[in-house]
């Protein structure tokens, strides 16, 4: 892998439906050239898949992570209970851990009804595994772009506000989101000929969810394993003071951090790239020797995510 291959990564990652010839122009290289080099970053395993950002508040949604812990169980079986957690529609996101959780799941629910249904059908799936179980409900996110020389990272922010203006999306637009949460690199010309419309309408319709923030952005699911890093996942636990805000500060500048989340009980969950376990206990250690308010932490390292998109339906 090259300089022009870092960098289409990079662009892709800021924004996946850039079109190909806006990345040639930038990188100098053919369509042809680029169209291949993506081709190869994804069958040699770089590369996992597309992802949809969108303002999931905006559309009356609310998110809560739920963390398992299991009683030892073999990868055969666990995998086929991810595999019907996977099937539930109000789920965003699997991920397996190795540490103090084994599987985490983002749960997107409307009413609290509906995200105890939700953890319940979780519960009777993994019911004769389970040891501890957690729920954690967030309000805010950072999701930062990936910089191999983390210079110009850009910063997807999704926050609750008090009164949350909700969006109505037109039946149209439901069905161009659906669409691109399944492959935000889907053409205009593609989604008219599924959804028998025109581009110029879909083109108009993805610009005023982008204009009125429903969609805040599309990046990629990238291996990071295959380029050295290894992916960890911090809870810290904090007391609500001004000192909050600082430490959500100084995480946001720092260019090992990849994702914040808040939660309503001031829980941040930090998602950090890393080479060796020397340097995540030294991020550790170091912020909380910074911030007297961390008053716990938990460490998790991520194996593998096996379903990631928005809640759409």
């Amino acid at each position: 892998m090259d300089k022009s291959d870092r960098k289409i990564i990079e662009m892709l990652d800021k924004n996946s439906r850039l079109p190909l010839s806006k990345i040639s122009k930038e990188i100098r290289l053919s369509k042809q050239s680029i169209a291949r080099r993506i081709d190869d970053l994804y069958s040699s395993k770089k590369l996992f898949s597309y992802y949809l950002i969108v303002d999931y508040f905006k559309l009356g949604l609310n998110n809560a992570v739920f963390f398992l812990s299991f009683n030892k169980t073999d990868k055969e079986r666990l995998h086929e209970k991810i595999g019907e957690i996977k099937k539930l529609d109000s789920v965003a996101w699997v991920a397996d851990f190795f540490g103090d959780y084994d599987l985490g799941v983002s749960i997107f629910y409307q009413s609290q009804n509906e995200l105890n249904k939700t953890v319940s059908k979780i519960q009777e799936i993994c019911h004769e595994i389970i040891k501890e179980t957690n729920v954690i409900s967030m309000v805010e996110h950072n999701i930062f772009s990936f910089e191999f020389e983390k210079k110009n990272r850009a910063d997807f922010h999704i926050s609750q506000n008090v009164k949350p203006k909700i969006i109505k999306p037109s039946p149209l637009q439901k069905r161009i989101l659906h669409e691109l949460s399944n492959n935000p690199r889907t053409s205009s010309t593609e989604i008219a000929k599924r959804l028998d419309t025109s581009p110029t309408g879909v083109r108009y319709n993805i610009k005023q969810l982008e204009k009125n923030k429903t969609i805040l952005g599309y990046k990629l699911l990238i291996n990071f394993s295959k380029f050295g890093f290894h992916w960890g996942l911090i809870f810290f636990s904090c007391n609500h003071s001004p000192e909050l805000n600082k430490l959500i500060v100084k995480l946001k500048n720092d260019s090992r951090v990849i994702l914040i989340s808040k939660s309503v009980t001031n829980y941040l969950l930090v998602d950090i790239l890393y080479h060796d376990v020397a340097e995540l206990k030294e991020f550790v250690e170091e912020y909380k020797l910074k911030f007297s308010n961390i008053y716990n932490s938990k460490t998790l390292n991520v194996i593998q995510v096996h379903k990631l998109g928005p809640y759409l339906n």
